[in-house]
């Protein structure tokens, strides 16, 4: 099984449905994360067990670039021997077709937010979150991305004093140029 994960726009989406719809041919089961930050994506193909993971966005630098980042087992990016094997056998088109009763499967993601929820708070002190959260007055700019339904629960499950800044996901909103991230941190 592979995790498959994209953030928003619609380049990345067209592709990484290229992606889920191609590999099952291959004998891949899929698992469609849908839209989850970088981080829980990592986290959920380890957590899961699945053999690898493929996470597809838009580059956050150049909205002329989709970014598609494969993980290993361990949810970490992969070697460069293994990235340059699998170029080479995508550009020789030599990868192995299953016979019909051999095609992958598509499942979405169940509870994966939750999941990765879960994790990183059970490796945090949580008397050292209270304190923080009564201590400090957090300012979060989630850039309209699929951050804000992951932080934003855990930054109110520990009362954390948050102004939270571009909290809906806006696919028309994920890339910014260099003024407009400078003019967002000013």
């Amino acid at each position: 099984t592979v995790t498959i994960n994209r953030d928003a726009h619609y380049t990345p989406r067209m592709l990484k449905r290229a992606i889920v719809a191609g590999l099952p041919s291959a004998g891949i089961h899929v698992c469609d994360l849908q839209t989850v930050p970088v981080p829980v994506a990592r986290y959920f193909t380890h957590a899961s067990g699945a053999a690898g993971g493929v996470h597809v966005r838009l580059s956050p630098y150049d909205n002329r670039v989709v970014e598609v980042k494969f993980f290993d087992a361990q949810g970490l990016d992969i070697t460069t021997a293994a990235e340059r094997k699998i170029e080479n056998t995508f550009f020789r088109e030599d990868f192995r077709r299953a016979y019909l009763d051999e095609i992958g499967r598509i499942a979405y993601g169940e509870g994966v937010t939750e999941t990765y929820s879960k994790a990183f708070l059970g490796a945090l002190r949580s008397d050292a979150l209270e304190a923080i959260g009564r201590s400090f007055q957090l300012v979060v700019d989630y850039a309209n991305t699929s951050t804000s339904a992951v932080l934003s629960p855990m930054l109110r499950r520990y009362r954390v004093d948050a102004v939270e800044l571009n909290v809906n996901l806006d696919e028309s909103m994920v890339f910014q140029t260099r003024a407009q991230f400078e003019a967002g941190m000013a």
